[in-house]
């Protein structure tokens, strides 16, 4: 009988050790990787392995280990309207970040805090960790590590673009790549870019005479012997423009080929998953696929009808109204929203006739289990900020609950989630 008792007690136990095991490990799932911040301040980032907090008029970094590198004044230049800072700008790149002094002056500091460049610049862009794009006195230079000039010229301006800066000089523009040297000399009176990722079509003109030049995989060439009109997009490595006729062709930057339509269309815009958006004279919207041949009549308000994504799904609507179709025209939400934003092939964004927001997934459920007054999308990561008054949340695509709405701030960055409760912040691994 005792050995029958003993036994029972350490069935027992063992029962209560697995589950206090599994509870300890969902515990610590959720809440053993947060770790509690030092600081206070209304902003905080995290770049490149180092946070930059701000409070007020200053900025502090620190490092991996939250260790403290500097406190520096805010130029008057980063002051917004209602008297608040731009802090967005102010975090490290390549072991490098901007730093200010009282004169409202930038230089560049290094992981530990030593000057790289002193702070005599009206601005500093950090390019890479031996180029930096600077300005002072309304002119632009790009600097090498040491403080040298690197390329012939200063410029009036410099505009980033793909893999390239537009610059100009003297009211000139020209084109520098991103080791500072030229591209093209700056001899255009305008140059217009249209940019697909680290790719631009350029349009150069000189009055009457138009020049056009593809910056591909950081190389520059001319394509002036086709005969533009008008350019209409560049995208995935596809120039749409319009010839002297008025025919919309396609060309193939890449296999070097070059196509038209033979359709009579208003507009168009580029093919994704396999379709392309046309605009009719009446002003109606519909979809041909790469044979040009017409998958999906003219239906839709031209105003109302948007691209299709890569999954396959595009938003359109008529009347005000807005639903969701797939490349066979089927019906995914029907056209009776006001607003729709596509999360992804089974989850969407949704305002209802009653302005009352949605979360949908393809069977038309709302997985939200609260009203919010607002829900947005947290960029790169599949979650969503929800909001009650000034207080925030986050939510996933199914609705559930991750963060209650009771945070100051919730920001996503490189992996982390951070939030601030009662001025603390707290940061937890993705």
């Amino acid at each position: 009988m005792k050995r029958r008792i003993f036994l029972i007690i350490i069935v027992l136990c063992g029962v209560i050790l697995c589950f206090s095991g599994v509870f300890l490990f969902l515990h610590s799932a959720f809440h053993g990787s947060e770790v509690q911040l030092p600081f206070q301040g209304n902003y905080l980032s995290y770049h490149d392995g180092f946070y930059t907090e701000g409070e007020g008029d200053v900025f502090r970094y620190y490092n991996q280990e939250k260790k403290f590198i500097g406190e520096y004044p805010l130029i008057s230049s980063l002051q917004k309207e209602d008297g608040s800072y731009d802090y967005s700008s102010l975090h490290f790149t390549s072991s490098l970040a901007p730093f200010t002094d009282i004169s409202n002056l930038v230089g560049v500091i290094d992981a530990e805090g030593n000057e790289v460049l002193p702070a005599q610049y009206e601005s500093v862009t950090i390019l890479d960790s031996n180029l930096f794009l600077v300005s002072s006195a309304m002119n632009y230079a790009f600097l090498d590590r040491a403080g040298n000039q690197v390329g012939a010229s200063s410029f009036q301006t410099v505009e980033e673009v793909g893999t390239a800066f537009l610059v100009s000089v003297d009211g000139l523009y020209g084109i520098v790549g991103h080791d500072g040297n030229y591209l093209l000399e700056p001899t255009y009176q305008i140059i217009l870019p249209l940019v697909d990722g680290d790719n631009v079509f350029f349009q150069a003109s000189n009055g009457a005479d138009n020049q056009y030049f593809l910056l591909q995989d950081g190389v520059l060439t001319s394509c002036s012997p086709l005969s533009f009109k008008n350019v209409i997009a560049f995208s995935d490595n596809i120039l749409y423009y319009t010839d002297l006729e008025g025919k919309i062709h396609l060309y193939d930057t890449r296999k070097e080929e070059d196509r038209s339509l033979t359709g009579s269309y208003v507009a168009l815009k580029p093919f994704e998953s396999g379709l392309a958006l046309v605009v009719n004279e009446d002003g109606l919207a519909g979809y041909i696929n790469e044979e040009e041949e017409m998958v999906i009549p003219y239906a839709y308000s031209s105003t109302q009808a948007g691209d299709f994504t890569s999954d396959g799904l595009a938003v359109v609507g008529n009347n005000g109204y807005f639903g969701v179709i797939d490349t066979n025209e089927e019906e995914v939400l029907p056209l009776e929203y006001l607003g729709i934003q596509i999360l992804d092939t089974d989850h969407f964004l949704v305002l209802d006739q009653n302005n009352v927001i949605k979360l949908l997934n393809k069977a038309k459920k709302d997985l939200l289990t609260d009203s919010y007054l607002s829900v947005d999308l947290v960029e790169d990561a599949p979650y969503l900020l929800v909001s009650k008054g000034k207080m925030v949340g986050l939510i996933d695509y199914e609705g559930k609950v991750l963060l209650k709405p009771e945070y100051q701030q919730i920001k996503v960055e490189e992996g982390s989630l951070f939030y601030q409760k009662e001025n603390v912040w707290y940061q937890r691994e993705l």
